[in-house]
């Protein structure tokens, strides 16, 4: 199966975890804002801090797990934080295969990233990708480091929210994660109604269930490689990501798909073979 030939390296702010709440009048604000329901699930405690999944989060990491997909998480975060926040985020996540998970899954911090602060220009200028203004960030995550074989770099995706440490000549492996790093919204700016099917959500809702946009590209780029032998994942999300948008790279591109309801219900299917449950908040 298609997926057991992949890599789906894992940004963890922003992509999995949202901005972490203080203590229990943090974990408090949150249940008041989103529920009960949505606490359990998806509130992480690390030592004085709570660490919010993003909705269908959890779903998204067991479904790469039962699919055999080698994870990987990438974080530009100290080691000494990600030693303490990724335990807990994969005891949460796979309850009594957590111990199978931590042996399995790569972590990479932030000394893993090339620094590109004190480079000459010129150097810095060949590592910067081509196709946004908005590419500023000085910190890179070659995947190299997590595969140097190249063949093995084609089936190879970074998912992340933050295209600044997309590195020049990977842009095809990236899947970007429409997220951001601030408070979870309150329930009525993310909550749809059923029945509903927009053509687009809104940023406060696109934001708030990435998670199911992700796997659903991460879904259809799947489904292509079964239907046509020898195409790669790098390849695939590019038709889905780009030329299917009627685009190309450059200064201009800003992933056009990034509200795209569609994509975000088809995640929401696909992972409901892990939880029946999965949805939308609902009123």
């Amino acid at each position: 199966m298609p997926y057991s030939k992949l890599t789906v390296v894992l940004d963890i702010d922003g992509t999995l975890v949202c901005d972490p709440s203080e203590g229990k009048e943090g974990f408090d604000e949150i249940v008041k804002r989103l529920g009960e329901e949505f606490a359990k699930e998806h509130l992480v405690p690390v030592q004085d801090y709570v660490f919010p999944l993003y909705i269908g989060v959890p779903q998204m990491l067991r479904a790469l797990w039962q699919h055999k997909t080698r994870i990987v998480l990438f974080s530009s975060g100290t080691q000494e934080r990600n030693k303490l926040l990724v335990p807990a985020l994969l005891r949460h996540v796979f309850g009594q295969e957590a111990g199978k998970a931590q042996e399995a899954i790569a972590v990479y911090s932030r000394h893993h990233c090339i620094d590109t602060y004190r480079m000459p220009r010129e150097k810095d200028d060949q590592l910067q990708p081509d196709i946004s203004i908005l590419f500023h960030g000085y910190l890179k995550k070659d995947l190299r480091v997590v595969h140097s074989d190249p063949q093995c770099l084609r089936d190879t995706v970074l998912m992340d929210d933050d295209t600044s440490y997309m590195l020049k000549g990977q842009e095809k492996n990236f899947l970007y994660a429409h997220s951001g790093r601030s408070g979870l919204a309150s329930r009525d700016r993310v909550v749809l109604e059923k029945g509903e099917e927009p053509k687009e959500l809104d940023d406060a809702r696109s934001h708030f269930y990435h998670a199911f946009r992700d796997y659903g590209i991460l879904h259809r780029a799947v489904g292509l490689m079964k239907q046509e032998t020898g195409l790669h994942l790098d390849d695939a999300l590019y038709r889905i990501q780009v030329e299917q948008e009627h685009t190309t790279f450059d200064k201009k591109f800003y992933y056009p798909s990034k509200n795209r309801y569609a994509l975000y219900e088809e995640g929401l299917q696909a992972l409901r073979h892990i939880d029946p449950r999965l949805d939308f908040l609902r009123p």
